[in-house]
């Protein structure tokens, strides 16, 4: 069984992310692997850092 991993940098688009469909596309399980850096967000809106 082969295994892809898609690394989310910037956010968690699935419909038109390339990456992603290449990854389900060819091969049979995917990670998907997002980090969330806390130095973005300080620099963020109240809106954009909330988590509604």
């Amino acid at each position: 069984m082969s295994t892809g991993v898609v690394w989310f940098r910037s956010d968690l688009r699935f419909e038109d992310n390339p990456s992603w469909a290449a990854a389900t596309g060819g091969h049979e399980r995917v990670v998907a692997l997002f980090v969330l850096d806390p130095r973005p967000l300080r620099a963020a809106g109240d809106t954009r850092r909330s988590r509604d």
